[in-house]
This record gives structure tokens, sequence and C-alpha cells, in this order.
């Protein structure tokens, strides 16, 4: 029963909305930035940040997600320009987890997958929580590609529409990967949407709030910011509980999903 009551509410931000755009993530791929896009569309109106955060880190129950679907942000009190009243839903891979399906289902177009080579976004989630005084190896789970091999899997089998990007080609060459995707999730297309001022916002998240040290770079940019990092050799990845092990079963995830996605596809 709480299930349907669930699906029921958002099964209403669909109606009230009209038009939702679905980004799914493993951490550290640019998902926001990608969403930062979309606020600057004409359509897009509201935002809603990762929903699902509550029920991984606090457990919390379904109908919270449903909660803060039900009250999106106004993007333009993030610093988008977009005055519609789409909606765009940025989630993270584990967080959503087994809620994926009723996540999947409020999408009104293809989903968006975006990866990025796990031994950057691994290296680089773990910069950001030693830098804030956290321990640098986190729960295998929190790479989001377990959880992402199985929200593939779920799409092609329920014949769910959906697309998938890499980060650093999206970083690299956005005037060719940004318009594909629009294309797909029948948006016009400007260059311009690709440029923004910084955001005035203090924090995105509904767990941590402004304390949150991952998206203040995002929050501060004034664009896609073109890929510079080098890629990590595994070796410089810890043994600790299978935590190296886990890298490269994800890299080699990832080398698949590449195989089936062009250098610059969308």
């Amino acid at each position: 029963m709480a299930d349907a009551l669930v699906g029921e509410r958002l099964a209403a931000v669909r109606e009230r909305h009209g038009e939702v755009f679905v980004i799914v993530a493993p951490p550290r791929t640019a998902s926001t930035a990608l969403a930062r896009v979309l606020w600057n569309h004409p359509s897009v109106g509201f935002y809603s940040h990762e929903p699902f955060e509550p029920t991984y880190y606090r457990a919390a129950p379904p109908e919270v997600a449903a909660e803060l679907l039900e009250a999106p942000e106004p993007v333009a009190s993030l610093g988008g320009r977009g005055t519609g009243s789409a909606l765009v839903v940025k989630e993270m891979t584990f967080q959503v987890g087994d809620g994926f399906p009723a996540l999947a289902a409020l999408a009104t177009r293809p989903v968006v997958f975006l990866i990025r080579d796990p031994r950057l976004s691994i290296a680089s989630r773990m910069r950001v929580l030693r830098a804030s005084g956290r321990p640098e190896v986190f729960p295998l789970r929190e790479s989001g590609w377990e959880d992402l091999m199985r929200q593939l899997e779920h799409v092609r089998q329920e014949g769910i529409d959906h697309l998938i990007v890499d980060s650093t080609a999206l970083r690299a060459v956005p005037v060719r990967v940004v318009p594909g995707i629009f294309e797909r999730l029948g948006l016009s297309y400007d260059p311009a949407l690709m440029t923004w001022e910084s955001s005035s916002a203090t924090g995105l998240s509904a767990v941590s709030g402004a304390d949150d040290p991952f998206y203040e770079r995002v929050l501060h940019s004034g664009g896609l910011e073109a890929p510079l990092e080098e890629i990590p050799d595994l070796s410089a990845f810890p043994t600790d509980a299978g935590f190296r092990a886990h890298v490269e079963w994800c890299t080699e995830r990832y080398a698949e999903l590449r195989r089936s996605v062009g250098p610059t596809d969308p």
C-alpha cells in the first residue's frame, strides 16, 4: 500500500510539471553540472536535488523522497535562467537504490545516465572526503557502480528509453555532446545554455545542507570545465576491505560501457 501511495504521489508530480528530466549517476561524474545546463533552458523551472538521499543516509521511508519531489527548488533561486514548469531531478545511483524503478517511471523523457572512469571519480570522492576530515575509504556501494549496473539492466529489461553519457566527453567537447543530449530529451539547444553566473546557493543536499563540500565547485563555476585530471594507477588505491579490487571491477564495467558509447556520443 505504501509503495502504491508513493507511486500516486510521483504520478501527481509528473502531471504537475508536464515534463520531468531525470539524471542518474555515480558520484563525481559532473551530474550537477549537466543539471545546471538544464536549469538555463526556458522550459525548465524546477530542480530536485537527490531526493532519495535521506532514504540512504537516514533510512528514511520512500515517502520522504516523495515529499522532496513535491517541493522542488525554483531554478531561479539556484542561479538558473529557466522560467518554465518542467522539473529536473538529479540522483546518485547508490542513494536511489531499490527506489530506481519509481524514479525511472517519473521521467517523461529518456533517463540520462552519466558515467566517468571510476579511477577518476572514486579518487575525486576520496579527495573531497579527505579534505573535509572524513575517512577517504568509503563503503564500496558508494562508488555507485553496483547500483548503476543493476539500474541499466532494469531499463534494458523494461524497455525504458535511456542514454549513457561519458562525462569526460561532456566536459571536453560540450558543443558536440550537449546538443545530442538535448535532441534525445526533446529540447531546443542554444550554446548560451552552457554558461552561467556563480550560484548564491549555500548548499543542495537535504541531509548535509550548506556543510556539503561536494557541490562547492559546481555552484561557483561559470560553465562546464574541461577535464584536466590524470587517471591514477590502480596501485594508488588502498587495498583495505577490498577497495582496490572494487575499483578494478568498476573500471572493467566502465570499459564495457564505453565500448557501446562513441567518444562523443550523448
